[in-house]
């Protein structure tokens, strides 16, 4: 702080600042610490025109945070300030610019408000001459994870504060806080990269193959490993690779009599192993996706689902079979997942659920067989930890 003796004082303000006399309103040496052509930077709670140096000052003491001014003496433009200059916030030069603090206004001010007791972020106001506090500042804005760049104005509400987010498998993009209504910051959060489309938007070279994408369900803290199909293209999709076999049978045979059976087919039969299976941004599968699937015989398969002709009651013929197995893929089939029957005359032999990575079921009717109740979703498998080097973390 800049201590000047009054007669000095009031000679430098006529000296200087004599063009300016409508805003100052107030006899500068009635302060007893200014710092002229001087200004405090980047704590400003709020800037706002004012009339003349004692509104401003007013405006300060009257602002629970607010603890020192800059106070334009040309245009008549006021800083609130949260904190005062010292080693760790020292003042800048600016030939405009008078500061001081909020102690040197308290014993000029003679209103309800001079010596109120509001909280933090609350200001008082004069209501027919009653002081009352009212929320008004939201404080300096939170740290954002992997949001850097913070850029802010003011703190007072209504005021925004944008980041850039950056980082290992962090989506390149801006998002804004804003100080709401009731004190607090409220906005959006940094994204880590959830999807294959994001990836591409990259803008990097980036081809066919597994990455480590953060579903949003998981609010962007686990990874999961995917495999990334068209990343040449406008939409490239989700597929998670399986590491053992997948297999599903539908026998081709059809029942004739009592637990008796010919080769006529029927238009559904086949086999297949799936290779991989499409996902959604939520692990759902969908099971008719078919570009992964290796067609042994017959007719494409829906994953997740097996049937037959053979009827309920013969366990000894060919059945329909379905086997998923999702081991060391870091995923699982969601524990409260179940199949039901449908068709004519259906029934299930078993369901041998090994584990919720390994499900064995074999079902079948005339014709008739077993589907997933619902949806069929994977969920992280906290007992699998897979190696970073099987999957490529994006760099935006």
């Amino acid at each position: 702080m800049v201590k000047i003796g009054t007669v000095r004082l009031f000679i430098l303000v006529i000296q200087n600042i004599i063009v300016s006399t409508q805003y100052t309103c107030l006899d500068v040496s009635m302060l007893r610490n200014v710092a002229l052509y001087q200004q405090l930077n980047g704590l400003i709670i709020q800037k706002i025109r004012t009339s003349s140096l004692m509104n401003c000052g007013k405006e300060c003491l009257y602002q629970t945070n607010c603890l020192s001014l800059n106070f334009n003496i040309k245009t008549g433009w006021c800083d609130l300030n949260r904190n005062v200059s010292g080693v760790s916030f020292p003042l800048v030069s600016n030939a405009d610019v008078l500061y001081t603090e909020k102690s040197e206004f308290q014993m000029i001010l003679l209103d309800a408000c001079k010596s109120h007791s509001c909280p933090n972020n609350y200001k008082c106001l004069l209501d027919s001459g009653t002081a009352l506090c009212v929320i008004f500042d939201c404080g300096i804005p939170p740290s954002v994870v992997f949001g850097n760049d913070k850029r802010y104005e003011e703190t007072v509400l209504g005021s925004t504060a944008k980041y850039s987010c950056s980082g290992p498998g962090v989506v390149r993009e801006d998002v804004t806080l804003i100080c709401e209504q009731n004190g607090h910051w409220i906005g959006g959060q940094c994204r880590k990269i959830s999807s294959c489309l994001q990836i591409k938007q990259c803008e990097k070279n980036y081809t066919d193959g597994e990455f480590w994408l953060y579903p949003l369900q998981y609010n962007n803290t686990e990874r999961v490993k995917i495999y990334c199909d068209g990343l040449n293209t406008t939409a490239p999709t989700e597929y998670v690779t399986l590491i053992h076999e997948n297999r599903i049978t539908s026998p081709s045979y059809k029942l004739t009599r009592e637990c008796s059976y010919n080769k006529n087919t029927h238009e559904s039969f086949g086999e297949a192993i799936f290779r991989k299976i499409r996902v959604n941004s939520n692990l759902e599968i969908d099971g008719n996706d078919v570009k992964f699937m290796e067609l042994l015989l017959g007719n494409n398969q829906k994953y997740g689902t097996t049937f037959d002709c053979m009827g309920k009651d013969c366990p000894d013929i060919p059945h329909g079979t379905l086997n998923i197995d999702t081991r060391d893929t870091g995923l699982m089939v969601k524990p409260d997942t179940n199949w039901i029957t449908y068709g004519y005359m259906p029934g299930t032999f078993y369901i041998n659920r090994i584990s919720n990575n390994v499900i064995d079921i074999k079902c079948g009717g005339n014709c008739g067989g077993c589907t997933p109740k619902s949806s069929l979703v994977l969920e992280l498998d906290k007992t699998t930890i897979l190696d970073i080097s099987l999957a490529t973390e994006v760099s935006c």
